[in-house]
């Protein structure tokens, strides 16, 4: 039986600090990324438990391709209360090639 948790982890990209927390729910994996700076601003994106089989989540290479992806689309880490949701993981999943990774 898994044991469903959330695990939290750091990561420097682009020159700022940022938390990343890798939920394992019942039916879905959300990855969150925090601002350093600001815990009210973060990124969710939320994954399906058959896009997670092929991707892991906790690799450095991957968490960091992610925050470029999600700041490059408009998220500012450095102001406070950004926030946003990306639902559709497979389309992202295939944009950033992170089977590969």
């Amino acid at each position: 039986m898994k044991v469903f948790r959330k695990k939290v982890r750091s990561i420097n990209v682009k020159g700022m600090l940022f938390f990343c927390v890798v939920d394992e729910r019942k039916h879905d994996v959300v990855f969150r990324v925090y601002s350093g700076k600001f815990r009210s601003s973060y990124v969710e994106i939320l994954f399906d438990w058959k896009d997670t089989y092929w991707i892991n989540l906790y690799k450095p290479s991957v968490r960091a391709k992610l925050i470029e992806y999600i700041i490059d689309k408009g998220w500012k880490p450095d102001n406070d209360k950004q926030i946003s949701r990306i639902l559709d993981s497979n389309k992202l999943i295939e944009e950033l090639s992170l089977k590969e990774i």
